[in-house]
């Protein structure tokens, strides 16, 4: 079959225009900019964001709509599990990609459909973006460790061809499934863009820095111990956060830590962040803080090098020998002081001392973009699960 016959069918909790669903939202998003010319591909999604209770404008629900080129499906909440076992049954696909290993409508409810001869691919991918880290998977780890457990019993997952972003990640999967199954890496691709990213200048007062953390507000991205470390600097800190609150019970046990700080400590929720709008908001902090439990790529890092915003994260990520490249920092989570330290260190940075580590961190990000693999590799998933 020639390549640009392949059609793929894409099922997501949430995609575009949506932008609260995180890096999962990005990497299907990219991966369709980039091998839509030689797939076709169809996308399945809720008909609304994360947290939203109104569907999306301009949007017809449960049918097909275009979407830069793309047909996208919207669900709406409404029999939304029987309206996806109508749209499954009436369609044929070459490749079944499932953009989560967890999702109970969009990942597991597909595969019991699969398994009762409901759903017809030739092939199935899995693509579980993180989920079996050991950040991730300690949270409400005894639900998911009897799913696993239940779903190895039915044969859920036979045949299926795992896609995962690093060494790590494979590692992660081959932990709960085996080594003899089928792991292919291939990298998320990044955004399409053909221009360079301008260095973007800030100005940076020794004793004071704008801190961020963006990203999703729940338990693995650590949220409260970002908060923690900011307790015992010396200077003046302003910390916005940015991202949905995905967790509102999380969202409170933050908000005590917050109410603790010490004046000169000043932390704002700033609500969350557009997709196209989040190199320009990280180009006005001096340092992005993320110690998170656990990324399968970590997309906002990446915009954070770009936006020339050094970065001091957890080592539960892709991104390593940060300190090496002179971008930033990574570092174990047991290691509380010493991000305490890196911390203050940033604080006390003068202009010129800042300007040459944001220039290497910008360096470093415009590296990543150039060459990227993540294209390439993902046509080469798609070429071997149909061989």
């Amino acid at each position: 079959m020639p390549e640009t016959n392949v059609v793929v069918l894409a099922t997501s909790d949430y995609y575009l225009p949506g932008h609260k669903g995180g890096g999962a939202v990005q990497a299907l998003a990219n991966m369709v900019s980039h091998l839509g010319d030689t797939s076709m591909f169809k996308v399945v999604t809720r008909d609304r964001d994360l947290g939203d209770a109104a569907a999306y404008p301009h949007i017809a629900p449960n049918c097909w709509n275009r979407l830069d080129g793309t047909e996208v499906m919207y669900i709406s909440p409404k029999r939304r599990f029987l309206a996806l076992l109508k749209l499954l049954r009436g369609i044929r696909v070459d490749i079944l990609y499932l953009n989560s290993f967890f999702s109970p409508l969009f990942s597991v409810w597909v595969l019991l459909l699969r398994r009762c001869g409901l759903v017809t691919a030739r092939a199935v991918i899995v693509a579980p973006r993180g989920e079996f880290s050991s950040g991730a998977i300690n949270i409400k780890r005894l639900k998911k460790l009897v799913y696993i457990a239940l779903a190895q019993m039915l044969q859920l997952y036979k045949d299926v061809t795992w896609h995962v972003s690093t060494e790590y990640e494979k590692a992660d999967v081959q932990r709960y499934w085996g080594r003899d199954v089928q792991v292919v890496i291939a990298r998320d691709c990044l955004p399409r863009t053909a221009e360079e990213v301008t260095f973007p200048l800030r100005g940076k007062t020794k004793g004071r820095a704008d801190i961020a953390f963006l990203s999703r507000i729940c338990r693995n991205k650590n949220l409260d111990g970002a908060l923690a470390a900011l307790a015992e600097l010396q200077g003046e800190v302003r910390m916005c956060i940015y991202g949905p609150k995905e967790d509102s019970e999380y969202w409170q046990e933050c908000r005590t830590i917050i109410d603790q700080l010490p004046a000169h400590i000043r932390v704002e929720y700033c609500g969350t962040v557009a997709h196209e709008e989040v190199l320009h908001v990280l180009t006005q902090h001096h340092l992005f803080f993320l110690p998170t439990y656990g990324e399968n790529f970590g997309f906002v890092i990446v915009e954070a090098l770009l936006a020339g915003c050094p970065v001091l994260i957890s080592d539960q990520t892709p991104w390593r020998d940060l300190r090496t490249k002179g971008a930033g920092w990574e570092l174990p989570l047991a290691e509380r002081q010493r991000f305490r330290e890196i911390l203050q260190t940033c604080i006390d940075m003068d202009q010129a001392a800042f300007s040459a580590l944001s220039s290497k961190a910008w360096e470093y990000g415009m590296t990543i973009l150039r060459e990227d693999p993540g294209p390439e590799q993902s046509r080469m998933l798609f070429k071997r699960v149909l061989a």
